[in-house]
């Protein structure tokens, strides 16, 4: 299975593969706004809006996350953080 994947990848153009890695990291950006009260601050802090998908060569453009600002939010919401973006069940 993993050869046929790649197998996938190697026959692709990079247009065709970048539209795949964008359609992914939609996907992501929408689970982080939905499921993550400490990435929608953090992003909406920065100006940016979830219905703004950034391009992936734009990453750079996006807030960088510190380890204190993950210390604090384990200490705001005890005992997983804030930053959690799966269900607690």
């Amino acid at each position: 299975m993993a050869a046929q994947q790649a197998t996938i990848w190697e026959t692709r153009t990079l247009d065709a593969m970048h539209a795949e890695r964008q359609e992914l990291w939609s996907r992501q950006w929408s689970h982080l706004w939905q499921d993550s009260a400490f990435y929608r601050d953090k992003f909406l802090d920065a100006g940016l809006r979830e219905d703004r998908v950034p391009d992936l060569r734009d990453l750079s453009s996006l807030p960088v996350t510190f380890k204190e600002d993950i210390r604090e939010s384990l200490d705001s919401a005890p005992p997983l953080g804030r930053h959690l973006a799966a269900p607690r069940d």
